[in-house]
């Protein structure tokens, strides 16, 4: 892994608090506690720029505006879970609180995919999204805006017990959504 320029720690929305809230609503009565965990992501922030129309036989860029790009493209983020290698964009630019380097090597619990991977599932993704959105026959190009940075983001594991259950969740720290990890009978 190369040197990270800057990694950061997105900030809690959804605190503690509430992170034993959604366990409690779905399982009333229950005491529950809460850890913070975080699961690190490549950031990849890339420009997305249209060239112009293509035409048969003169490749992508061709005709109109081929020249300069598209002074109307967007700079999106995309996020890259380093595990999983899923890339998802994110809806806001990532901001926090600065991490050392060895703070999100630290985090790591396995071998991350490679930042040069990453770069190519936000390609992939952007490319995706771009044929999806812009008319048929239009040109475009992908440029990666900055370099890949580690970021760090938060959740929240939420145990808890009633009588007759056990329940463990994953609460994300930044949107409250959740997924049960482990549920038994006792």
């Amino acid at each position: 892994m190369s040197a990270l320029p800057g990694a950061l720690r997105l900030p809690v929305v959804c605190g503690a608090a509430e992170a034993r809230a959604v366990l409690v609503r779905r399982l009333p009565g229950a005491a529950a506690s809460a850890t913070a965990v975080v699961h690190p992501y490549w950031w990849v922030r890339a420009g997305v720029r249209r060239t112009g129309l293509r035409r048969a036989g003169r490749g992508a860029g061709a005709g109109a505006g081929a020249g300069g790009g598209d002074p109307l493209g967007e700079i999106v983020d995309v996020l890259v879970d380093v595990y999983s290698g899923k890339g998802f964009i994110a809806a806001f630019e990532p901001h926090g609180e600065p991490v050392e380097e060895a703070e999100f090597v630290a985090a790591l619990e396995r071998t991350p995919i490679p930042e040069d991977d990453a770069v190519e599932v936000a390609r992939n993704l952007l490319r995706t999204r771009v044929q999806r959105r812009w008319k048929l026959g239009m040109g475009y190009r992908v440029e990666i805006a900055e370099p890949v940075r580690g970021v760090l983001k938060p959740n929240w594991l939420v145990s808890g017990r009633d009588r007759t259950h056990a329940v463990q969740m994953l609460v994300d720290g930044l949107d409250g959504t959740h997924f049960v990890i482990s549920a038994q009978a006792l």
